[in-house]
């Protein structure tokens, strides 16, 4: 029978809380839980893997070899003749160390039985303990919480849907959340990220955390999906949200807020206003009657920093802009050269305001 729990299952006799691998039961805690177990395992592993539908067998206890198997007429091991006696020492010696091997694969196997035990969590225990052998145990917990693919596809594709969601949750929080869903559904082949789906939904959620690269980097991804391209000559998911992290450390040691950094306040202002960042004269050379009006009716529109195109065509501030400034382009990022001939002509044909903007943007983000 199965040893009856302590009061509180959730502590040691120390008082501290103990971690159990297997705790609510999630295909992903036996993923980890079996990771766990056969790296305890070593060598032992082949013999236990619950995945294998064949698995060697053990080594069983050897039994010690009878003197009479060597010699019928004699009484005892004395009593054995030369020829004998030299076999029947052999077969002792062969016993003896077949007796090693098989103390240690049992000290092993309990070792990594009573690990089994510690990590899960005992409410779960009913599921194997009337399972004779270890590698029978791991396929009970297997079968119970770790479903076919089909039935994973389903919960994991719920479940990745969910990871999208960014409100009233901290950027380093959601990650790592997102990132472990994404694993398994791309471990899946979900259909949910297939082709530029998982490119795109990331950098829709990312929008809450920083819209600039936002943009700019779904701008590319739709640049490649439109001109034919496969996905696979896009850097993948995993490069991306390595991009992002880089992103959002630079822009942290630059000193920027969440708040601005969530705003993507990440250009230059001239005269308290945010620059027009389409390349033409009108929004600089007015006078400050015109900025008032400006700021007035900004105040009663609630929004004085809107959205505007950018001298390379994208909607982001010029602090923003991998064209104007070389210090926020992502890893792996490489220009158009249609667009950076678009980026430079703009700029020499633009006013003195537009001239002064660019410089002190590129200047803001070194």
């Amino acid at each position: 029978m199965v040893p009856s729990p302590s009061k509180d299952l959730d502590e040691t006799s120390s008082g501290h809380l103990r971690a159990f691998l297997l705790n609510k039961g999630t295909p992903r805690e036996y993923d980890t839980l079996e990771f766990h177990v056969s790296s305890k395992a070593g060598f032992l592993w082949d013999y236990i893997n619950p995945n294998n539908a064949q698995a060697p067998p053990l080594l069983k206890r050897h039994v010690f070899p009878n003197f009479k198997d060597f010699d019928p007429n004699a009484s005892n091991e004395l009593d054995l003749k030369s020829e004998a006696d030299t076999r029947f020492q052999k077969a002792v010696k062969i016993h003896d160390r077949e007796q090693t091997l098989f103390l240690a694969q049992e000290e092993a196997l309990a070792e990594v039985s009573g690990f089994l035990n510690q990590s899960v969590h005992p409410d779960h225990h009913w599921v194997y303990w009337k399972k004779a052998t270890l590698r029978e145990r791991l396929a009970a917990l297997r079968s119970e919480f770790k479903p076919s693919n089909n039935a994973r596809i389903y919960e994991v594709d719920a479940r990745y849907r969910e990871a999208l969601k960014t409100s009233r949750i901290q950027m380093d929080a959601w990650l790592s959340r997102y990132w472990g869903v994404y694993t398994e559904a791309e471990e899946l082949q979900i259909p949910a990220i297939a082709g530029y789906h998982g490119h795109l939904d990331f950098l829709k959620a990312v929008n809450a955390f920083s819209p600039d690269f936002s943009v700019t980097q779904t701008a590319a991804v739709k640049k490649a999906m439109f001109d034919g391209k496969d996905v696979n000559e896009l850097p993948s998911v995993q490069k991306l949200v390595k991009h992002f992290r880089s992103y959002m450390r630079l822009r942290k040691a630059q000193g920027l807020t969440a708040r601005q950094l969530s705003r993507g306040t990440l250009g230059v202002t001239l005269n308290g206003e945010t620059p027009n960042q389409t390349g033409s004269s009108q929004g600089y050379s007015q006078g400050s009657s015109n900025n008032n009006n400006s700021r007035r009716n900004s105040n009663q529109n609630g929004n004085r920093h809107a959205n505007r195109e950018c001298l390379c065509g994208v909607v982001h501030l010029f602090g923003g802009c991998p064209y104007i400034c070389p210090s926020v382009r992502p890893d792996g990022w490489t220009e158009d050269p249609e667009i950076r001939k678009q980026v430079d002509e703009r700029i020499a044909n633009g006013t003195f305001a537009l001239k002064r903007a660019v410089k002190l943007a590129q200047k803001e983000s070194k």
